[in-house]
């Protein structure tokens, strides 16, 4: 970034804390006599469920895979209808205020326990996701090694928790997810505007199309790689019921608006928002690869892998590579101008398509040769470059000044939804995990310590586990691993609640280590943990209840 965007992105970051803090201090302490409307609780659901990070993740993977991602929002409508008919009267006809209270209320204390303690394990996961993705950003602003800006990120976490602990916003979601829409938009329009010209927003879908960017449904099942149809509706219906129904903020939602028809059509509303939304942020990433058809892309999107690379002793390995790219690129932009001639009038030759095709496949060679590359200089760098494409087109791509703007929007948006985490985690924690007694130490003491140790085990999970793949599938694979067993127990104390307790709890444990070992020794696609989780929590209940029942059995007659 120049120095214009540098001052930008500096005011628009100091201009944000300070109008949302202005903002709260003149907030009316009396709730306004209007009830808000079913399309706000709606669009704030959406805000709960939409991270900030989906919007960098999700171009990347369509801009190599295409809109097949967009399957696994699909289950979504039947998520919703399955809440809405069994979830939501149970409770409403419950006293509890959310899912994990009213887990202990049929199950007992411990079962709830166990379910709040995977929650929290899966948030801590989550925050180290947030971590890597604020890091991200700050590596394509300053040359430092990946490990300290994450310390770096955590120490300004850290901070932030202490100052703003009785704070309940520093961005609202509303407002991210607003800018984060416009955002997509004006990119669009802004490749649209920089394609070559009389190359309309049809002719765009019919190139992309030729190489099925914007197919969504692929009807197969497969365990093992690639997200199908049937994979994203059974695994994806499953995740969003726990999404819907174990997240405290929705439930939260649910509450105010006293599990009436208003709650109903508010989650429908989410799910007409949903998958459009999912739907746009995709297509933003198709239109990135048609960009890059008549434009030279970079053979390598992280700058700090290049850095690397080129200081060390395989730089010349890295140049020859680089040189073979350039020239593929000049001859695919010349084949890709004179296919969209084609297109224009209205005809595909196939020829053209296949020799693009053909480029395509090249050039995804000699980036898998450069990534191979890159890790012979550091078998420690993470070559995945996927989260780093549209980032990479702000910088480069959109006008001066505006790029600053809209860094610092994702940056203060992640910033601020570490802080909405980390102060939920420590709340939650500290309710059901703190003392029964009441002690001399105040809540406002201990919930910041709680954040910070948090923080801590997120930075320590950092370098631990590497960043196996993108953002939001890295998300998606740590949710799809605990919130199977959650959701089982769940349906357990919503279906069949005179359970002995012991069975369910036995069996959440015993579904959760397996879990943990299928994951780390069978090659399955990671989304199927939701529908095994479910499956051997009810499998373990029934084999452990009726063990325990023959055992009393036994007991009485002995």
């Amino acid at each position: 970034m120049n120095l214009l965007d540098w001052s930008i992105f500096i005011i628009v970051l100091f201009l944000l804390i300070t109008f949302n803090q202005i903002r709260q201090r003149r907030r009316a302490t009396p709730t306004s006599i209007y009830e808000p409307s079913t399309l706000y609780y709606g669009f704030k659901i959406l805000g709960i469920q939409t991270l900030s990070f989906t919007f960098i993740s999700l171009p990347g993977i369509a801009y190599y895979y295409g809109m097949t991602f967009l399957q696994f929002f699909l289950g979504i409508p039947l998520a919703i209808y399955i809440i809405c008919a069994y979830i939501l009267p149970k409770f409403k006809a419950s006293t509890t205020t959310n899912a994990f209270e009213f887990i202990e209320e049929k199950l007992g204390t411990k079962v709830s326990r166990l379910a709040i303690s995977l929650f929290i394990i899966q948030k801590i996961l989550l925050l180290s996701v947030c971590l890597y993705a604020i890091s991200i950003i700050l590596s394509l602003l300053v040359r430092v090694s990946f490990k300290s800006l994450l310390l770096i990120v955590t120490f300004i976490c850290i901070t932030l928790t202490v100052i703003y602990k009785h704070k309940t916003k520093i961005f609202p979601k509303k407002m991210q997810l607003l800018c984060f829409i416009t955002l997509m938009i004006a990119i669009i329009l802004d490749i649209l505007y920089k394609l070559p010209d009389g190359m309309g927003f049809n002719d765009v879908l019919k190139f992309a199309d030729s190489f099925d960017k914007l197919k969504i449904i692929v009807p197969s099942l497969s365990l093992k790689k690639g997200l199908t149809y049937i994979n994203g509706m059974v695994n994806g219906t499953l995740l969003f019921i726990a999404l819907l129904s174990l997240e405290t903020r929705v439930l939260a939602i649910y509450n105010k608006t006293k599990y009436s028809s208003r709650t109903k059509d508010s989650l429908i509303m989410n799910g007409l928002f949903n998958i459009p939304l999912q739907a746009l942020i995709l297509f933003t990433g198709c239109m990135l690869f048609t960009f890059y058809q008549f434009n030279t892309p970079k053979l390598h999107y992280n700058p700090h892998n290049e850095y690397i690379v080129m200081n060390s002793p395989y730089a010349q390995e890295y140049d020859s590579i680089q040189q073979k790219y350039n020239v593929l690129q000049v001859h695919k932009q010349e084949v890709s101008q004179l296919y969209t001639g084609q297109i224009y009038q209205n005809y595909s030759n196939p020829v053209l398509q296949y020799q693009l095709v053909c480029l395509n496949e090249n050039e995804h060679e000699l980036h898998k040769a450069a990534q191979q590359t890159i890790r012979k200089a550091n078998g420690k760098l993470e070559i995945n470059d996927s989260d780093f494409i549209l980032l990479d087109f702000i910088i480069n791509e959109i006008p001066a000044g505006i790029t600053g703007f809209v860094i610092a929007l994702f940056l203060i948006s992640m910033i601020a939804m570490v802080h909405n985490e980390v102060k939920y985690l420590s709340q939650r924690s500290l309710h059901y995990f703190g003392p029964n007694t009441k002690t001399e130490i105040k809540p406002s003491v201990i919930q910041p310590i709680i954040a910070s140790v948090c923080l801590l085990l997120a930075l320590a999970l950092c370098y631990t586990i590497p960043v196996f793949s993108n953002l939001i599938q890295m998300l998606w694979c740590y949710s799809s691993l605990f919130f199977g067993t959650i959701l089982g127990l769940l349906l357990i104390a919503v279906l069949t609640p005179n359970v002995h307790k012991l069975a369910v709890l036995y069996s959440g444990i015993t579904a959760q280590i397996s879990i943990m070992i299928l994951f780390f020794t069978i090659d399955i696609h990671y989304i199927w943990f939701n529908s095994i989780g479910v499956l051997l929590v009810f499998l373990f209940t029934y084999l452990f209840h009726n063990t325990i029942e023959a055992c009393q059995i036994i007991k009485n007659n002995f």
